[in-house]
């Protein structure tokens, strides 16, 4: 699992390395201003981005366990991990209701 996590982590930092040059190749792929050639340089140069670099191939997963299923994106941990600190009173602020 720690292999998992390690590697979800140096994607996240890749995606976000590479965001801002990946937002500029395409305004300036978008800009009619500049000269064809530039914009066809362009468009080659994000052509060559690895499909690891989109940020619709991330996957949220739980900080702690790695899981996939259940997660709450606001506190990026699975929902059996989350219940798990409101109990032990971890996250400040909440409490397990009882009925």
């Amino acid at each position: 699992m720690i292999k998992i996590i390690k590697k979800s982590r140096k994607n996240r930092f890749f995606i976000y390395k590479t965001e801002i040059k990946k937002k500029l190749i395409k305004a300036i792929i978008g800009n009619c201003n500049y000269s064809n050639m530039t914009r066809w340089n362009s468009l080659i140069e994000m052509y060559y981005f690895s499909s690891i670099s989109s940020k619709t191939s991330l996957i949220f997963k739980c900080i702690l366990r790695g899981s996939k299923r259940g997660i709450n994106k606001f506190y990026r941990y699975s929902r059996h991990t989350f219940l798990k600190l409101v109990r032990f009173g971890v996250i400040s602020g909440l409490k397990k209701a009882s009925w």
